[in-house]
């Protein structure tokens, strides 16, 4: 048996005789805490363990001892010499604690992990370590990047980059049709969530839905007769909800322009699927300002502003094609959404993502 990073290694409670044998305590405050117990100890081991045995209680007692053995890790910081002397070139400028790369695993579990405890995503998928390990992911395996753990379409990659949660489904996206914009006459509104199931509530007041106003089923149409601001969100059991969509349409009076909207590079464009992609987002409005610009994956929000441009980096993706679209606000809520754009990603041999 090996014990690590424990209070109490083991605890003996009551008059029974116990037997300790054959084990390996590393790190822990108490080693062996006996409470009243007559315990018998053999061929056994500690490393950084403070106190090897505390007994308390009349008929408290052992029988033989934890052997002190730190062979191979001469300041008892659970590290072996070897791989700190491998990472850090000298085995006294950190201990297990530490985290000298910033990515949420202590050198310790850097070890444990067989992750680089200098670089803060160790197999380049941009997920730092720390967060691999934390959700259950392979830091190893740079696959995992682009991997869509729950199902919802969104990558874990984007998952992380959104603060989401990637083993809990995400409602996706809301859209109108038409978007909001200045129109001379009424309007038939479309309102479209595309996750089977979910549940759309809507209002026309300005305030944020909540499961209490109307519902309307996806792919159904408002009539918009007056200007106003149409807003909606839904929901599903077990599933984080959608994000808000918020525009505004104007019917008559005085057009407000829409905003203008640029998005590169260049829909069709091919690159190999070790290269880096800035997808910039660039927007305008001759009669306001810009409140918002959003970036989406397929139904998904996956990056968003609240001035111009907006910057959005693929790096390390898998081989495939992925379709990007774009979306503009003005201060009045006028939209306009770019054309989707495709980058086909070639298929390259593996490569260190560290050179």
């Amino acid at each position: 048996m090996n014990i690590r990073w424990a209070q109490k290694a083991v605890q003996y409670d009551g008059s029974a005789t116990h037997t300790f044998r054959d084990s390996r305590l590393d790190q822990c405050q108490t080693g062996l805490y006996n409470n009243g117990s007559g315990v018998y100890v053999s061929n056994s081991t500690a490393c950084g363990v403070p106190t090897l045995e505390y007994c308390t209680g009349q008929s408290c007692f052992f029988s033989g001892t934890l052997t002190y053995d730190c062979a191979g890790d001469t300041d008892s910081d659970g590290l072996p010499d070897s791989w700190e002397t491998a990472q850090f070139g000298n085995i006294t400028s950190q201990n297990a604690t530490g985290d000298p790369d910033g990515d949420g695993l202590t050198n310790l579990q850097e070890y444990q992990s067989s992750t680089n405890p200098i670089w803060f995503d160790t197999d380049g998928d941009g997920l730092p370590d720390g967060w691999e390990v934390g959700n259950a992911f392979n830091p190893n395996n740079p696959s995992d990047g682009y991997a869509d753990a729950d199902g919802d379409g969104l990558t874990n990659f984007e998952e992380y980059r959104l603060g989401t949660n990637p083993h809990q489904a995400n409602v996706a996206s809301i859209s109108f049709a038409p978007v909001g914009h200045y129109y001379s006459s009424a309007q038939n509104v479309t309102i479209t969530c595309l996750t089977p199931g979910a549940v759309i509530h809507y209002t026309t007041n300005g305030e944020e839905p909540t499961e209490s106003d109307t519902v309307i089923g996806s792919g159904s149409s408002i009539l918009v007769d007056q200007s106003l601001t149409l807003k909606a969100k839904a929901w599903k059991t077990g599933w984080v909800t959608s994000d808000t969509e918020s525009e505004g349409y104007q019917i008559g009076g005085t057009p407000n322009q829409a905003p203008t909207l640029t998005i590169s590079p260049a829909g069709g464009s091919s690159f190999l699927a070790s290269d880096e992609i800035q997808i910039l987002v660039d927007a305008a409005d001759v009669d306001g300002t810009i409140s918002k610009i959003q970036l989406f994956h397929g139904n998904y929000k996956v990056a968003e502003t609240l001035s111009s441009p907006l910057n959005y980096l693929l790096k390390n993706v898998v081989a495939g094609t992925y379709t990007f679209t774009a979306k503009a606000f003005d201060d009045l809520g006028a939209v306009t959404v770019s054309s989707p754009i495709t980058h086909i990603l070639a298929i390259i041999l593996a490569v260190d993502p560290h050179k």
